[in-house]
């Protein structure tokens, strides 16, 4: 056995909105942290901030590394296919299904590897997929699964939902899997607290991917994102406003239908949170949970990683990150 009983790092590549928030949660942890972005003064930044081991200026790292992806969407599945050959543990915040897909076909890599990739470890997915596996506690058999979301984190993310009204929606419609036009299937719906109600229209959001290797005898899974008139109507331009810093508070809203005790029934659970904070929150608890526990090996989502997820959520209710549950009444 070595004698060197230095713990191994967890790393954080990009430290935009999310990936400096993941940092702060990070920074009292049993485990060194390092910290990477290519704009070096936001780096240093966040070092004067934070303070943590000054480690190499590359994100790149040695076996039982842990490091979180926080970049802008796009490439994670490359960037983490590399991080796999050399035997490192990946955490990656994308919402893009293309990403997420990318890292999920990395399951053999991590087998051989011995190192786990989790996907969608943010606000949406990712949260959102934790709060409808804790939904479907009461249900025998889960038929449908429905998210709604609402707001961005920082400008990359926002620059994402820009995009993600122009790509084809993916949904699953009676167990077949199809897809869905771009800003179609308006719904007007309600968010927790003071968000209120937003129209939200399809788009291209990875839940369906991920919470049907949770829920496969799922017969319909779908998700759709709050848009105004403007962002439809300009959705195939580019952005033509600057993305604020912080997009600014945000929530979700989950539904879960199918039999129980009681024969049909619907739970309705949801979060009114800023982005930012709950997309770095979620990837800093699940980056411990990698990196110090012993998860399964191969490529996930934080669902599949976490299947009983009541620890996860109550570590992240102490932390900050409440989710609230829907209580109807009868008339």
């Amino acid at each position: 056995m070595s004698e060197n009983t230095t713990p191994e790092p967890i790393g954080i590549v990009g430290l935009g909105r999310v990936g400096s928030h993941a940092a702060r949660q990070l920074r009292t942890g049993p485990a060194p942290l390092r910290v990477y972005d290519v704009v070096r003064d936001r780096r240093r930044q966040v070092l004067d901030m934070l303070r943590p081991i000054d480690g190499p200026a590359e994100p790149n790292g040695g076996p039982g590394t842990t490091v979180i992806l926080a970049t802008p969407a796009g490439n994670h599945g490359a960037v983490g296919a590399a991080l796999v050959r050399s035997g490192v543990n990946v955490v990656s915040t994308s919402d893009d299904p293309a990403d997420v897909n990318d890292l999920l076909h990395l399951h053999d890599r991590a087998l051989d590897s011995g190192t786990t990739v989790v996907a969608g470890a943010g606000l949406s997915p990712g949260f959102s997929c934790l709060q409808a596996l804790h939904a479907s506690r009461g249900f025998d058999v889960v038929q449908e699964i429905s998210v709604w979301t609402t707001g961005t984190a920082g400008p990359a993310c926002a620059r994402r939902h820009h995009r993600c009204l122009q790509l084809p929606a993916l949904a699953l419609i009676d167990g077949d899997w199809v897809e869905k036009r771009a800003g179609s299937g308006r719904d007007l719906t309600w968010f927790p607290g003071s968000l209120g109600a937003q129209d939200c229209y399809r788009g291209a959001l990875a839940e369906p991917l991920l919470l049907h290797r949770v829920f496969p005898a799922a017969r319909r899974l779908s998700a759709r994102t709050a848009a105004t008139r403007r962002d439809r109507l300009t959705g195939r331009l580019p952005m033509l406003r600057k993305p604020h810093a912080d997009g600014g508070p945000g929530g979700l809203r989950i539904e879960v239908r199918g039999l129980g005790a009681l024969g049909y029934q619907t739970e309705v659970v949801g979060a009114m949170v800023y982005p930012s904070v709950a997309a770095g929150t979620l990837a800093a608890v699940i980056a411990g949970l990698v990196h110090h526990g012993d998860p399964p090996r191969g490529a996930m989502g934080v669902a599949e990683l976490t299947l009983n997820p009541s620890k996860v959520l109550s570590e992240l209710h102490r932390r900050g990150l409440t989710a609230a549950r829907f209580h109807g009444s009868r008339r």
